[in-house]
């Protein structure tokens, strides 16, 4: 197409091209996109996309391409097929509904809601929170295109998905925790029983030991190797303390026995007669 003259900054041009994007292509002299567009009032939305040609003195020559968003639309709901979960739209910059992965072609040319809100941001990417035209809160990342007026894809998944997915996680660390701190706590039992029947059972024999009483009770046999020997040395130092005192309690009974006035058994109960001597002086 060859223009000639000032251009206007609405409207659509005889070929059905926006001039907007006409006038765009012409002063960044490169191809560019426009948003969505109508060329008439019963007309389907159509895109376009616009090239500046070579100049020729005072006439300019342009490129034209126009298509409707169908084929994006189709791109965008076959594509969607192996994650129905998300939501994966592409608007123009106008917040108008270019091609939509659940319903597309119902949609399109539909302002999104809260497309303020992500004006707002004044970032080229990001997430931010908002309604789909369902009615239900959805988390969306957005990323702004370049060489377009102001297109933007946003992928969103629904908040009640978007929080089980980092919940889900997080009850998972914490059951690990609650199952790591379980078996701590029962190996520490074990291990404070380990430790604490031994040192309690040889404090009760060295109690006993120290009375005097025989402690006829064994010790019981620890895996612990130090409890073992001491274990040991007890029961030989509590046999040998008790073998000095049963030979101390025998010295003493046989003291007691000696010191005892001695008894005339039966043997020593007659005198033994002596042998009379002959008188020299009898015959």
């Amino acid at each position: 197409m060859a223009l000639d003259g000032a251009l206007p900054n609405g409207g659509v041009s005889p070929a059905g091209l926006p001039f907007e994007a006409i006038n765009r292509s012409l002063s960044q002299r490169q191809g560019v996109v426009s948003n969505l567009y109508v060329t008439g009032p019963d007309t389907p939305m159509r895109i376009a996309l616009v090239a500046a040609g070579p100049s020729n003195g005072h006439e300019r020559w342009i490129v034209g391409l126009t298509a409707e968003p169908d084929a994006l639309v189709r791109l965008l709901e076959n594509g969607n097929s192996r994650a129905s979960r998300l939501l994966i739209a592409v608007t123009d910059g106008q917040g108008k509904i270019v091609a939509r992965s659940s319903d597309g072609k119902k949609l399109a040319g539909r302002p999104v809601p809260d497309w303020e809100k992500l004006q707002a941001l004044a970032t080229d990417s990001g997430v931010f929170e908002a309604l789909a035209k369902e009615g239900h809160t959805v988390i969306f990342s957005f990323l702004k295109l370049r060489r377009t007026p102001g297109w933007v894809v946003v992928v969103g998944e629904p908040r009640t998905t978007f929080n089980a997915r980092w919940r889900q996680p997080l009850i998972e660390m914490a059951c690990g925790a609650l199952l790591a701190l379980g078996l701590t706590l029962l190996m520490g039992v074990f291990v404070s029983r380990s430790v604490l029947l031994p040192v309690q059972a040889l404090a009760r024999r060295a109690e006993v030991a120290a009375s005097g009483i025989d402690p006829s009770t064994p010790l019981p046999h620890s895996s612990i190797k130090e409890f073992d020997s001491l274990r040991v040395s007890i029961d030989t130092s509590v046999r040998s303390l008790r073998e000095k005192m049963d030979a101390e309690r025998a010295i003493s009974v046989l003291a007691q026995v000696r010191g005892l006035p001695r008894l005339p058994g039966p043997d020593f109960a007659r005198e033994t007669p002596r042998p009379r001597h002959r008188n020299r002086h009898q015959t």
